[in-house]
């Protein structure tokens, strides 16, 4: 399956990444670990994130407060929505 990213949304993580390694060393790495997480779970079964509109689906990180907001059809996962709050 092929994954893109929003140019906003990968703008956005990366900003975050830099935010909470300057908080913390490290805890922007995890941020980053989790999305990793995150885009590999929702690979693996897509329809389980909530609906939010008929084709864009969320899902929650578990240890910030982000969310990774897509739409994915059988070929492509695709983040597209500038919003990982």
């Amino acid at each position: 399956m092929v994954v893109t990213f929003h140019e906003a949304a990968r703008s956005e993580i990366s900003e975050a990444v830099v935010f909470y390694n300057h908080q913390s060393p490290g805890l922007g790495d995890a941020l980053a670990s989790e999305v990793r997480v995150a885009v590999a779970k929702i690979i693996a079964n897509p329809d389980a994130g909530f609906t939010v509109r008929p084709s864009i689906r969320r899902h929650l990180l578990g240890r910030f407060p982000y969310s990774v907001l897509y739409t994915a059809t059988a070929e492509r996962l695709r983040s597209d929505c500038r919003c990982w709050r």
